[in-house]
């Protein structure tokens, strides 16, 4: 719940209701004869297809996510460092973001007040506020250059600079036993080199699947 009262936007990493429906697993019934537990309260592992993984793409750079992280302080901060840093023509921009997101705010309580003035029978209820054809366009336009541009930027930058991290800590014993398990699924085939060093060489390679490829033989 925001601070006007209105229901905030899910979370881009909230499950839908099917989503969770999926995930019910079925019991068994006492009696049946069958040599399951009676009742297997673990749900089954989500299943992921090409489907849901854009859907999650999509949510990823999406409006709602730009949301979500401009009402949290902390990653507000971040995202607003970042664009200082590495995308300083967007800084203006973001400003401008905010800007407009508080007239919304305020264009949403002025009407929200305005709902509770009783109108004369037969009429509409009142309108206190009305958004401009043009602030709104404007808004638009503000909105869409960040969600093209400077989040997909930031976004990908902490996700590389996670598993770079994660890497090296790994490289050098230094990561914690949780992460040694979550490694390897950072990705199937990966190796990292030394561009400091004559011909590049590899000095860092996933386990298996890396060394039974045709062009890592030899």
């Amino acid at each position: 719940m925001s601070a006007d009262g209105s229901a905030s936007p899910p979370s881009v990493f909230d499950q839908g209701e099917e989503q969770t429906e999926q995930l019910t697993a079925p019991t068994t019934a006492l009696g049946s004869g069958s040599d399951e537990p009676s009742y297997d309260l673990k749900p089954p592992p989500p299943s992921i297809s090409h489907d849901n993984v854009e859907s999650l793409a999509l949510r990823f750079f999406s409006v709602d996510h730009l949301d979500l992280i401009l009402r949290d302080h902390a990653l507000a901060a971040r995202f607003t460092r970042f664009l200082n840093q590495y995308r300083a023509q967007h800084a203006p921009t973001l400003g401008r973001y905010m800007e407009t997101k508080k007239a919304m705010a305020a264009i949403e309580y002025a009407n929200a007040l305005a709902d509770h003035i009783p109108a004369t029978p037969g009429h509409p209820p009142y309108i206190a506020a009305t958004m401009d054809d043009r602030f709104e366009a404007k808004s638009k336009r503000t909105v869409e250059t960040l969600v093209e541009d400077a989040l997909p930027a930031y976004l990908t930058h902490r996700l590389v600079t996670l598993v770079t991290d994660t890497l090296v800590k790994d490289i050098t014993g230094n990561s914690a036993p949780i992460m040694r398990e979550l490694i390897p699924s950072l990705a199937e085939v990966y190796c990292v080199t030394d561009p400091s060093l004559p011909d590049n060489p590899i000095v860092y390679a996933s386990e298996g699947e890396f060394f039974n490829l045709p062009s890592a033989v030899g």
